[in-house]
């Protein structure tokens, strides 16, 4: 059996958040994953809320840290938030409660300051900053809130009078959410009645 290491049980464990969501994120649950005991995890974590901990910071240590940092302060509010959603799109119940839960913790304070000093460098008032962030940030949570939900049913289970769901139901399984988000944050930004004069030719 190999070795246990701290690295090896945060891998389980997203594993088995992916696998069954953040509920399932138990130390028994994980202990039988590994095939070892409860009590070889506590060497590592005091318990099931140090694990989280080190769980978010897996998944959200290098968010800030690889988003570009030049160019259009849109394009990089659109790279930094898209990063975020391609990070914890495999792991969406996890994302909601990092954002939500966690806001007030440093890796999703990190996400905030970066947001403000982008809107801040660029011109923008602490005022707009703080309002163009909370809006970017809504839309961020909502995103993500979908993507933990069920996948749409299947086209014959979609009652006939909902013609519209109907005929588009192949190319919603299909499309790409993160290039959603994308498409939909950049038109917020965009289209922002703060920012929209701005953006006018």
């Amino acid at each position: 059996m190999a070795r246990l290491t701290a690295s090896g049980i945060l891998d389980a464990s997203l594993e088995l958040i992916e696998r069954e969501g953040l509920d399932a994120l138990t130390m028994r649950a994980l202990a039988d994953r590994l095939d070892v005991t409860a009590t070889a995890l506590y060497y590592h974590y005091e318990g099931r809320d140090e694990l989280l901990a080190a769980v978010v910071q897996r998944t959200t240590e290098s968010l800030v840290a690889r988003a570009p940092t030049d160019g259009d302060w849109r394009a990089q509010i659109v790279a930094l938030l898209t990063s975020v959603v391609v990070e914890l799109g495999t792991y969406p119940d996890l994302g909601i409660w990092i954002i939500t839960t966690q806001s007030r913790q440093p890796p999703v304070m990190d996400l905030h300051e970066r947001i403000l000093q982008i809107l801040v460098d660029s011109g923008h008032t602490n005022a707009e900053a703080i309002y163009v962030k909370g809006a970017t940030l809504r839309l961020l949570i909502g995103h993500l809130v979908l993507s933990a939900a069920p996948e749409s049913p299947t086209k014959g289970r979609i009652p006939v009078r909902y013609e519209y769901l109907r005929t588009t139901h192949t190319e919603h399984l299909g499309i790409d959410r993160a290039e959603l988000f994308q498409t939909a944050l950049a038109a917020l930004l965009t289209n922002h009645p703060l920012t929209a004069q701005e953006a006018s030719p």
